[in-house]
């Protein structure tokens, strides 16, 4: 969420709204990424301050995750468009949760004690940009009269985390 203040006019023209310029972290010099516009009814918490800022506040879809943006701001009015703001601060927004595992198959079995026995196996997917490494996979066994009790905290569920292998 992205956070500031303005006032309602400048210039003697009232403002009409903002530009968001959205800049990646490349390593190299930062670029425009992408821009979008709001009016200024769609980003202020509030219009009805008679005097001083009107505070403002928006989010910005789409980014990649696991990845440094900063951003800057320009003002509309009826004259145009101002220049942009200097850069915020590069900040890095979360990794993305991973793929499901693949390949799933379950098989049941009893032990020399007469116990059930569930064995469970899978393949890993590779990683998605962005995404960091597995690190545990949550195994979820619920009988199958129970698939179907609502709401889920009625159901006798047994979990487990399983902690993966590191090479």
């Amino acid at each position: 969420e992205l956070r500031w203040s303005c006032f309602s006019t400048a210039g003697g023209l009232s403002l009409e709204g903002f530009k968001i310029g959205v800049a990646m972290d490349t390593g190299a010099a930062p670029e425009l990424h992408r821009e979008v516009s709001y009016s200024l009814a769609a980003v202020a918490e509030a219009l009805e301050v008679a005097e001083g800022p009107i505070a403002c506040k928006t989010r910005v879809e789409g980014l990649m995750p696991n990845a440094r943006y900063a951003f800057m701001l320009a003002a509309c009015n009826g004259a145009g468009t101002s220049r942009w703001s200097p850069l915020s601060a590069f900040l890095q927004t979360p990794a993305a949760p991973p793929q499901s595992p693949v390949n799933t198959v379950a098989t049941v079995a009893q032990d020399a004690d007469q116990q059930v026995v569930v064995t469970i196996s899978w393949e890993c997917p590779p990683e998605l940009p962005g995404s960091g490494s597995v690190c545990a996979f949550d195994l979820q066994m619920l009988p199958v009269e129970m698939q179907q009790v609502r709401p889920s905290s009625d159901r006798r569920l047994v979990r487990e985390r399983v902690a993966t292998a590191k090479p």
